[in-house]
């Protein structure tokens, strides 16, 4: 689970069940950057619902009941905050395990193959270059380094960079790291997708809905909202 980039993408609505709660949800979005209009939490008590209005950079407020019909997923501050602890917790691991590939031992790097921990694969410039596939490109996640991607089109090797244009092998560092960019998703309507008799989702949803439950968990969509749904091509299947 990541409730902290549905949150972020305005798709999930944390319960604050106290007021506690809801000071330091707010506490948390404002130290994030997030605009926090002022609003009581004796509105709504029990039943508050914050949500992140996107677009306006701020966030909302509104009972709870005014989000369960309208597709929007909600859990309790308490889940939430859980889950922000572990994807903090998981990150601190693979900078800790980063942190042990670069130091040497008895003069020679950890093999990449040993960091069986690390989310996401990264590679250097000189493996990117020795591995790379047509229709492949990678990822720099060095933030502040001019290399943007690496990509093969047509047997050639193309450096693409965020603002000059000159000689990769003259300012890609030795110690830049990539990672292989993942295909998007095969989407397809939801007719062809239910004939695969999988588990499906839509492109908006965070899980695999078997056949049955998808049905039932749209059905209480608006009907011009559902007619769209189904004719779009917004579905995956589970592999």
């Amino acid at each position: 689970m990541n409730y902290e980039k549905e949150f972020l993408e305005g798709k999930l609505a944390v319960n604050c069940r106290t007021e506690n709660q809801l000071n330091k949800l707010r506490t948390w979005c404002v130290s994030i950057g997030m605009g926090v209009p002022p609003f009581e939490w004796s509105t709504f008590c029990e039943n508050t619902c914050c949500k992140y209005e996107n677009t306006k950079n701020k966030l909302s407020e509104c009972d709870k009941a005014c989000y369960i019909p309208n597709n929007y997923k909600v859990v309790t501050y308490k889940q939430f905050m859980t889950d922000i602890k572990a994807e903090q917790e998981e990150d601190k691991e693979i900078a800790k395990i980063i942190h042990e590939r670069d130091k040497k031992d008895n003069g020679t790097r950890i093999p990449l193959e040993d960091l069986k921990k690390i989310i996401k694969q990264e590679y250097t410039f000189a493996e990117v270059v020795s591995r790379i596939k047509e229709g492949e490109e990678y990822i720099c996640i060095n933030p502040t380094y001019n290399i943007k991607s690496i990509d093969m089109d047509n047997k050639c090797i193309h450096f693409n960079f965020k603002n000059l244009e000159y000689d990769a092998e003259c300012c890609i560092a030795n110690d830049t790291r990539f990672i292989l960019k993942q295909p998007e998703p095969e989407y397809m309507n939801f007719e062809d997708a239910a004939v695969l008799k999988k588990r499906l989702k839509h492109k908006d949803w965070t899980e695999f809905k078997t056949l049955k439950e998808a049905t039932m968990y749209i059905s209480d969509y608006p009907q011009g909202q559902i007619y769209e749904m189904l004719n779009e091509k917004a579905w995956e299947v589970e592999e």
